[in-house]
């Protein structure tokens, strides 16, 4: 199953937190047959947490081999760009004020860079 992260499920994951060991459990999430992918958007803001946050060597070596098992992705499509925007004006217009707050439907970003990449959900 393929599975698309983002920067918080990254975070549970390095704190090895109890809501990740129980999704974990339910999903496998590294397990073999299973893909985990991560924006590259989610990358920076990871690194940028960890600085801000002064991660010691041990959480900065766990987010490192995390990084190596899980596939990063790019976005750089023209039409994934308009995809984006079409998406955009769709949340603004039918959910007034930042979309990226709680007026947005929850996962909607996800699924549509699911869709964008064909991936399965």
């Amino acid at each position: 199953m393929d599975f698309l992260w983002d920067t918080n499920i990254l975070v549970h994951y390095i704190r090895e937190s109890n809501l990740y060991n129980q999704m974990d459990e339910q999903y496998g999430f590294l397990g073999p047959s299973n893909r985990v992918f991560l924006s590259i958007v989610s990358i920076g803001e990871i690194y940028s947490l960890a600085k801000q946050r002064q991660w010691g060597v041990k959480k900065m070596k766990q987010l490192e081999n995390t990084l190596q098992a899980i596939h990063p992705l790019a976005i750089a499509k023209k039409t994934s760009f308009k995809r984006m925007l079409k998406l955009m004006l769709i949340v603004r217009t039918n959910y007034p004020g930042d979309p990226c707050r709680k007026e947005c439907p929850p996962g909607i970003w996800v699924k549509t860079t699911f869709g964008l990449l064909q991936l399965r959900m």
